[in-house]
């Protein structure tokens, strides 16, 4: 089972920046005489001054060679969501996977969500499915308190085999679908040519990690009527609260001049209509492939940034309502390993956190290097 993770507490006195209260800190540590004394995973920058937020630098334990997450030497695969299963007591991971030996380039006609299980977080890997055949893209899936599974991607519709795209090998895998799958969605979101494949919101549930899983449209009472997110939503990211609510994070309003930004849906429990309850995070900047979780001290979503030189983004929240953004990047595109090597990525996306109870205990990353699309896990130290 998964080992417990303390909290440790990391202290710095940085000229120019004088905390006042908690949320100075970031939610992510304590206000203590001025200084921001920050959660295991945490630290401040170095160059911390006004303006900004304490405890706003995230930080991971080295990665271990041959333990870097979900590494498909066949088939490349873009971010991993893993999730624990106290029956079986494995962690079960569901990917998109491209058929056709294709890269993450083709992933509007070659994505289909692929499923696996393994004794730990990175692997070793065994037992894999597929969970819903092409097209089908960034799954993030929980398990609820009465046993379902529930995931989010989008998609929904299937191609046939002549559409997808082969890059470096023949082989039909996955089976063509038997049906066309779901109907394009009401805002734009639909197969190529004529919708955007890129977008389209859906939830599956299950009784079994190994599915059967009922695909169903998302349920939105005031779907258009939050601006700038009234169309296109996409890359959904839920998040289960303690009263049953179910918070969906999502990237949306691609319609407005090519424009995504972040926001935040709710529904009373995964079987009631969502409500979009704020938007956008941040407004007039392409933000999209959020992550939301909770802790003790609030609500935090980190997200793929791609404004001002930054590669990703932190927000966050007491209430679900407010939200803070840490105008400091809390990731950079490398990957430190255990034997001190730090490895520059080209594309570093999707993350994905998964937590411990209330504390974090990995993030998981869609990287690629050296021309290789793959998931990464990292461990918050």
């Amino acid at each position: 089972m998964r080992a417990a993770v303390f909290a440790t507490l990391t202290t710095a006195a940085v000229a120019g920046f004088v905390c006042k209260k908690q949320i100075d800190c970031g939610l992510n540590g304590d206000c203590v005489n001025g200084v921001c004394e920050c959660d295991a995973g945490w630290v401040n920058p170095s160059d911390l001054k006004e303006g900004q937020y304490g405890c706003s630098i995230m930080k991971f334990k080295p990665v271990e060679d041959g333990k870097e997450g979900y590494r498909n030497t066949t088939s490349e695969s873009w971010g991993v969501s893993p999730v624990f299963n106290p029956e079986d007591n494995l962690w079960h991971i569901f990917t998109a996977q491209f058929s056709g030996g294709c890269p993450v380039n083709s992933w509007k006609t070659n994505s289909y969500i692929f499923h696996a299980h393994g004794p730990t977080p990175h692997g070793p890997w065994t037992g894999s499915d597929v969970s819903v055949n092409i097209f089908a893209h960034n799954p993030q899936t929980i398990l609820h308190p009465d046993g379902t599974w529930i995931m989010f991607f989008i998609g929904g519709w299937h191609y046939p085999v002549s559409t997808r795209v082969n890059c470096s090998t023949s082989e039909v895998y996955p089976p063509e679908a038997p049906d066309a799958g779901m109907p394009p969605t009401g805002d734009g979101c639909g197969p190529m040519p004529k919708y955007n494949a890129g977008c389209g919101i859906r939830m599956a549930t299950s009784k079994s990690p190994n599915g059967p899983w009922d695909i169903i449209n998302l349920k939105v009472s005031n779907y258009n009527g939050s601006l700038p997110v009234d169309c296109m939503k996409t890359n959904p990211a839920p998040m289960l609260l303690k009263n049953g609510s179910l918070v969906l994070s999502f990237n949306g309003g691609y319609c407005h001049g090519g424009d995504e930004t972040i926001a935040v849906m709710i529904a009373d429990s995964y079987k009631d209509p969502f409500r979009i309850n704020h938007a956008p995070l941040k407004k007039g900047s392409f933000c999209e492939d959020p992550t939301i979780y909770e802790t003790a001290r609030g609500f935090h979503v980190l997200g793929h940034y791609l404004s001002g030189g930054q590669n990703s983004v932190y927000f966050f929240s007491e209430d679900l309502i407010t939200w803070y953004e840490s105008p400091v990047e809390p990731y950079p595109k490398f990957v430190l390993y255990s034997n001190g090597s730090n490895v520059p990525v080209h594309r570093m996306e999707r993350p994905i956190v998964v937590m411990n109870g209330s504390v974090p205990l990995i993030m998981t990353s869609a990287v690629q290097v050296n021309n290789r699309n793959w998931g990464l896990i990292r461990y918050f130290d």
